[in-house]
């Protein structure tokens, strides 16, 4: 993908505004150099938000769900790229006795 002329999402949070003053396909960079796919589609979800694209579009595009989108967009939003990252706790398998 290449650049995009970027737009603020969320209202006038500072990671979006002032991440989207630098280049966004850096997200697309980092989401995919994190190894896991989960990671690397929110990374995508943002970057497409960014770049003005619809939340149900990105959603569509990328086939994922509206909330999924929704969330991704909040926690970067919030937290900036590392709201981004899962984070989901581990939960191995249970043991049994």
């Amino acid at each position: 993908m290449t650049g995009c002329k970027t737009t603020n999402i969320g209202g006038s949070r500072g990671h979006l505004t002032a991440f989207a003053a630098t280049r966004t396909t850096t997200l697309l960079h980092i989401g995919r150099s994190s190894g896991d796919p989960a990671t690397a589609l929110r990374f995508q979800a943002v970057y497409k938000l960014l770049c003005g694209q619809r939340t149900v579009a990105v959603a569509r595009a990328l086939d994922l769900a509206v909330s999924t989108v929704v969330k991704a967009a909040n926690r970067f939003s919030e937290q900036g790229i590392f709201g981004l990252y899962d984070q989901r706790k581990k939960r191995g398998a249970q043991g049994r006795c």
